[in-house]
């Protein structure tokens, strides 16, 4: 469980908590990326905190928030050689998945087992595999459209700056969520 906890982190970190005034000032200093990688941080911490018991974990989340630093840092170079911003993009989030899952496999976190104290959050919520796997996937498919199009527009428009479409997404995930959840009680009824 814990790899999903890491893709769901570095989703939400990356997506949701990424406004384009970040992505702005990432690319102008260093200081953007350096405060990207603690929001990826803080994200990861909240959502592993049921693992943070060991070591291993916080050793991961480490390393994996530093080696989103260094992606990100290649990016932004790539993209301002290049002028290219889509493919950037692209291999950036490739890169990401890659070191999430290299640095689980590696420490073998995913096989520490979770402690937090609440039963029915961790049986019911949390350790819920296909409710993580469909939070993420919801997540990941209903921004890459978004991204996708943001970054073909600052291919093709160098001078304009297009707005990140949030609201777009967080309406369409708050949707999604609110018939998840009725789907939820309705199979507990029956």
């Amino acid at each position: 469980m814990a790899v999903f906890y890491l893709l769901f982190s570095h989703i939400v970190a990356d997506f949701l908590l990424q406004p384009s005034r970040l992505v702005r000032y990432k690319e102008k200093n260093l200081r953007g990326v350096f405060l990207h990688v603690l929001v990826h941080f803080a994200v990861a911490l909240v959502f592993l905190l049921p693992y943070l018991h060991d070591a291993q974990t916080i050793g991961a989340i480490v390393i994996v928030c530093l080696l989103h630093g260094v992606i990100d840092i290649g990016k932004i170079r790539l993209q301002k050689k290049t002028k290219l911003f889509l493919y950037p993009f692209l291999l950036d989030q490739t890169l990401h998945f890659l070191a999430i899952f290299t640095t689980v496999f590696i420490s073998k976190i995913y096989a520490v087992l979770p402690a937090f104290g609440n039963e029915f959050f961790m049986r019911a919520i949390y350790m819920n595999v296909p409710l993580v796997t469909f939070l993420t996937l919801l997540i990941f498919t209903n921004v890459i459209y978004d991204l996708a199009f943001f970054q073909i527009l600052r291919e093709n428009h160098p001078t304009h700056r297009p707005a990140f479409p949030v609201k777009n997404y967080i309406s369409r995930t708050l949707t999604a969520l609110i018939l998840w959840a009725a789907y939820l009680m309705i199979a507990a009824l029956v």
